[in-house]
């Protein structure tokens, strides 16, 4: 089984012309869940960084920050040829498939899940890990 990348994004707002301004990721051995790897950083979105009051990140957090393009080649290290999960995974999909469109590089998506509740329940129905379609 192919490792687990863990990944969550904070971004200037929900559209596709927004950017990413923070992105981690823990990556899990698939059958321990022990961390292997953990990554977070600041990403510069060279634009206003949208509603801090949500993302509580602001402007002068990401001025010395390396921009998406700088850190393309590390997070792509990271996701390559794992198993992606997050809370919402379509949506920080999206995002990161957008900043790696803006590169000319696609971002494709081997394997995912994601959770589609705050907090897991102790015996989840079936519903509760989908696979994106």
């Amino acid at each position: 089984m192919a490792p687990l990348a863990v990944i969550d994004c904070e971004t200037t707002g929900l559209s596709s012309r927004d950017r990413i301004i923070e992105i981690a990721v823990v990556v899990l051995e698939p059958t321990t869940l022990e961390v292997v790897d953990e990554y977070d950083t600041l990403i510069n979105p060279c634009r206003d960084v949208g509603p801090e009051h949500i993302h509580r990140i602001n402007a002068s957090m990401v001025q010395a920050a390396p921009t998406f393009e700088e850190i393309a080649g590390d997070l792509a290290d990271r996701l390559e040829d794992h198993v992606l999960v997050a809370h919402n995974l379509p949506f920080d999909v999206r995002m990161v498939r957008g900043e790696y469109a803006r590169l000319d590089a696609e971002f494709l998506v081997s394997g995912a899940v994601y959770t589609t509740c705050a907090k897991a329940p102790e015996n989840p129905p079936p519903y509760f890990l989908k696979e994106p379609t």
